[in-house]
């Protein structure tokens, strides 16, 4: 009889369910929008785990910023921003793969080895 009454359960417990399962998949999809135009994107991918780090340079009309880094890839990265120059130099074994994205326009950078450097600028 305890059996009869938990299987009679599921349907009303799965129809509790659905609303917060679709809500959080709505939220989800609401706490990442597409960057603007004004926005520089930066995917510092390769090898999952290869160390980097650099300077990341961004410009807008009255402001430059310089920022230091330091991870390993994968990483994302997105600012505001016109002008961007990026520096890596990669600090283990592996591989790294740059992709800098700026109003729909790709420029995708590849190395490999202990010390390889990366430079690329975007206008």
């Amino acid at each position: 009889m305890l059996r009869t009454r938990w299987l009679t359960a599921l349907p009303a417990l799965a129809l509790l369910l659905t609303p917060t399962l679709a809500a959080h998949a709505e939220s989800s999809s609401l706490s990442n929008p597409e960057p603007s135009p004004e926005m520089i994107q930066i995917h510092i991918g390769g090898s999952e785990g290869t160390r980097y780090h650099g300077n990341l340079t961004v410009s807008s009309q009255n402001d430059t910023q310089t920022h230091r880094l330091e991870g390993t890839a994968p990483t994302q990265l997105t600012y505001p921003g016109e002008q961007a120059r990026l520096e890596l130099t990669q600090q283990s074994p592996g591989s790294l793969t740059i992709e800098v994205i700026k109003r729909g326009n790709r420029s995708v950078s590849r190395v490999s080895g202990v010390g390889s450097r990366i430079q690329v600028s975007v206008n």
